[in-house]
């Protein structure tokens, strides 16, 4: 998911405790969590906790304003693809 326009201010720690809060009986598994300038780029595990941090940041005041939408599924594809993809990424 990627969250443009965000507040200046904003750091990783807090927006990873933000999705947290979105279930207390959920254990939300970040792939990684970036901000460069006003962007964050999240990568999350599963789609259904990504769309939970959808809903959750989309409640939040401190969000308003921002554009939110999907970045690319890395999954997405044949395996082959998939595959050649993972073994130019290590090496």
């Amino acid at each position: 998911m990627i969250v443009e326009n965000i507040h200046e201010g904003t750091n990783v720690d807090v927006l990873q405790d933000q999705v947290r809060k979105q279930s207390a009986n959920l254990t939300v598994e970040f792939e990684s969590v970036e901000i460069v300038g006003r962007t964050a780029v999240i990568k999350m595990s599963s789609i259904g906790t990504a769309l939970g941090a959808r809903l959750r940041l989309g409640r939040s005041k401190w969000y308003e304003g921002c554009t939110f939408r999907w970045g690319e599924d890395e999954c997405e594809g044949d395996l082959g693809e998939l595959r050649m993809r993972w073994e130019r990424e290590i090496k």
